[in-house]
């Protein structure tokens, strides 16, 4: 129900209000529950939303299902509201972007390319392959 708000996107309902009890419930969740949630904050308009989704993705194991969807849920909050995550996050992000193989390092990228980072810090990605 939650999602179906965040895609209305207007109305009665503000989801942003559920910002920082869903992100609270990110980090206290797994599996489908996690990404259930991080499915509605990346349609949330908040830095604290899309920062909680990097930290849980940079969390999770490298290569795993979890990391890959948090991943993607990362780039679709970036492509639709910029980029509100910190320097200290990106160089998170360019590191596993840099070290992923197969569907992780594409979701890492994927990440990486909604930043929309200025080309000294894509650099850095590029110089590591």
């Amino acid at each position: 129900m939650l999602r179906d708000i965040a895609l209305a996107r207007g109305g009665v309902y503000g989801i942003e209000d559920a910002a920082p009890a869903l992100t609270a419930a990110l980090g206290a969740s797994t599996g489908g529950t996690k990404l259930s949630i991080a499915e509605v904050l990346s349609r949330i308009s908040s830095p604290g939303a899309q920062v909680a989704l990097l930290d849980m993705a940079l969390a999770e194991a490298p290569g795993s299902i979890e990391r890959i969807e948090l991943l993607n849920r990362v780039a679709d909050s970036a492509k639709r509201f910029g980029r509100q995550v910190n320097d200290r996050q990106i160089d998170r992000l360019l590191d596993v972007a840099a070290d992923a193989d197969g569907p992780a390092a594409t979701a890492a990228a994927a990440a990486v390319g909604a930043m929309n980072l200025d080309n000294a810090r894509l650099l850095r990605l590029i110089d590591a392959q």
